[in-house]
């Protein structure tokens, strides 16, 4: 099943404009989360994203870890009143 921010994530994958994303408290969750890190994996233009209050988990987590281990623009990510405990940190 796709998430809400599939189609987000696809426009967002080979943008080359946009500097800052604000998706903080828009429900993103893990499905959403997996999507974006998919898109940071080619996204070479972002440098903010907010991901603030968005019942991210420990296994979403991961996901941007993995993802962010190949993406070289991002700077800055807000994480917080998430779920990702320990586990995920």
């Amino acid at each position: 099943m796709e998430s809400n921010f599939a189609s987000c994530a696809q426009l967002l994958k080979h943008n080359n404009s946009l500097k800052s994303v604000k998706l903080y408290e828009n429900r993103v969750c893990d499905r959403g989360v997996k999507d974006l890190a998919e898109m940071l994996k080619v996204n070479g233009s972002l440098k903010k994203m907010n991901l603030f209050g968005n019942s991210i988990s420990a296994e979403g987590a991961k996901g941007l870890a993995e993802a962010l281990t190949v993406n070289c623009s991002l700077e800055y990510i807000n994480l917080g009143c998430n779920n990702i405990g320990d586990k995920g940190a």
